[in-house]
């Protein structure tokens, strides 16, 4: 008689959504459901008990996953991360190489250095993108683009990033002050120890003004 009735779980779903599957460890399509407790009478639910936490499910080996793994990215907002991230950098570094903050001229081999940066990502990006990305950077964007990628680059990635923002800096002189301070900023928001950083900076001064 007890087998007529009980509680049992039923999903339901809610969308489907690229993510990092955990047992796959790449980037999959999985379905969120919402689970709920139901009280059953012969398979039929009836009343609805407890709602439980969503949970996400690949598509590809089925693993039940709770929706924290939304938090790792997946290779496309990682490749968009970079790409902002990016941007934010060539615009915070070539603005600090300015005179002053209405001195809107910027030095033909600083926009050849900058368009050449993000073509080398295989970014689409122009003159008037950059001239816009300058004119209209906000701070904490920069720093918030750059936030995200501290758990997803490698400390040599880290390096690579500000070692290719030091030679932009340079690309029409040596580092000025202003600049050096953009650097270490950019540093500091990678979450890179101020003895790297300056490290980093001296090693690049070196070798770009040698070369």
């Amino acid at each position: 008689m007890s087998a007529m009735w009980g509680v049992e779980i039923r999903r339901r779903t809610v969308r489907q959504t690229e993510y990092v599957c955990p047992r796959c460890g790449v980037d999959r399509i999985g379905s969120e459901f919402e689970p709920q407790r139901w009280f059953v009478i012969a398979k039929l639910p009836l009343i609805p008990l407890a709602t439980m936490p969503n949970e996400i499910m690949c598509g590809d080996c089925g693993h039940r996953s709770d929706l924290g793994v939304l938090d790792i990215p997946t290779t496309a907002q990682l490749t968009n991360y970079l790409e902002i991230a990016v941007r934010c950098s060539i615009a915070f570094v070539v603005r600090s190489g300015r005179a002053n903050a209405f001195d809107f001229n910027i030095d033909s081999s600083v926009v050849a250095h900058a368009l050449a940066v993000m073509a080398a990502d295989g970014h689409a990006y122009d003159e008037a993108q950059l001239r816009d990305d300058v004119a209209n950077l906000d701070d904490d964007d920069a720093r918030s683009s750059l936030g995200r990628l501290t758990r997803e680059l490698t400390p040599h990635g880290k390096q690579r990033f500000l070692h290719r923002m030091a030679s932009l800096a340079m690309s029409d002189g040596p580092m000025n002050v202003r600049e050096r301070r953009a650097l270490a900023e950019i540093g500091v928001a990678l979450g890179m120890p101020a003895p790297h950083i300056n490290g980093i900076l001296a090693v690049a001064a070196l070798d770009l003004e040698s070369a």
